[in-house]
């Protein structure tokens, strides 16, 4: 495993298989890495990496950690930002899904190290009918002062395909 990526579970079934693949980021200007540990053919860990040309070396940027339902689909993603200061990964956000028969529930969370949690941010339901066609969707923001789920009219809602990509 990665020095950067906290241990992972071990046992006799649990097989880890890292793949790089690389990408170009303009946000970053440089070349990313992306190593990934496979649990059951399934991503469980993402880490991604900037090349620094200069030095040769390799910088981390983002990990995310993935866990699955009993059904092998995407239930949670937590996403952890490089600290240099610490020297350590430190969280940034979480994203849960719950499916139901006729919704798929979608949460953000960010990370408030104040409290040592994630707080609730962001909130999509996708309602789906029989043959599992989007229907209607809806968007709520998190009011902090009251704790509640606002209805947001005019919010951009991401794209279903987004959320069921399990290897984003």
């Amino acid at each position: 495993s990665s020095p950067y990526t906290d241990s992972l579970e071990s046992g006799a079934d649990f097989q880890i298989q890292w793949l790089v693949t690389y990408a170009i980021d303009y946000q970053y200007r440089s070349l990313l890495i992306y190593n990934d540990s496979l649990k059951e053919g399934k991503v469980v860990v993402r880490e991604i990496y900037a090349l620094n040309k200069a030095s040769y070396s390799m910088l981390p940027v983002k990990m995310n950690k993935y866990k699955y339902d009993l059904n092998g689909e995407l239930a949670e993603k937590v996403t952890y930002k490089w600290n240099p200061a610490k020297v350590k990964w430190v969280e940034e956000s979480k994203m849960n899904i719950s499916r139901h028969t006729d919704e798929t529930v979608v949460e953000y969370g960010e990370w408030i190290s104040s409290k040592k949690g994630f707080l609730p941010s962001q909130k999509y339901v996708y309602v789906t009918n029989n043959d599992t066609n989007l229907v209607t969707q809806y968007c709520y923001k998190m009011n902090k002062h009251t704790s509640q789920w606002e209805l947001q009219k005019k919010a951009v809602i991401s794209k279903i395909e987004d959320i069921f990509a399990q290897r984003n």
